[in-house]
């Protein structure tokens, strides 16, 4: 899921990555020569829309295999066309990132590394900066609840995202 929040109307977005039209990446660097415009079209170019005038994104995602789900790898992949056309981000406003991962496996060595490391590419591509990210691991024993503790942590995490100033 994606949630983008437009500082103009206050509007919330909400993306079901699994229930988006969004092709792969073909990394045919045509949005390099068509200044940032890519030639595949389909539900991406209202997230694009959505990333070029928000100013919060909230990714929450489940991690398999210590990366992204294929649907938001997929979107993020075909944001290659902000980092194929640099001269795009100088455009964009600053704008804040918050991440919740879930991994439900137990917990092992660098489980989020890969999700780390693909969001911190995107982020520099869209004048973003990370301000908080929330792991929980081994969620498949919580049998479908979560203790007061992962709940204050979730509160916790939401009011950075949502307290003015933060």
């Amino acid at each position: 899921m994606i949630l983008a929040s437009s500082p103009d109307d206050n509007e919330v977005r909400l993306y079901r990555t699994i229930k988006c039209n969004v092709k792969a990446c073909t990394a045919c660097d045509s949005c390099a020569n068509n200044k940032g415009q890519c030639v595949l079209k389909d539900d991406m170019q209202a997230i694009y829309e959505d990333i070029i005038h928000s100013d919060k994104l909230l990714f929450i995602t489940p991690v398999y295999f210590s990366g992204f789900p294929s649907s938001l790898k997929a979107i993020i992949d075909r944001c290659q066309m902000f980092y194929n056309y640099p001269e795009l981000k100088d455009t964009l406003p600053t704008k804040q990132a918050y991440i919740l991962a879930i991994g439900g496996s137990r917990p092992y060595p660098d489980q989020f590394t890969g999700i780390e490391s693909s969001l911190r590419y995107l982020l520099r591509s869209i004048n973003c900066r990370l301000e908080a990210k929330l792991y929980f691991t081994g969620t498949d024993s919580f049998n479908d609840r979560f203790d007061d503790d992962k709940i204050g942590l979730i509160r916790d995490f939401a009011l950075k995202m949502f307290t003015k100033g933060e």
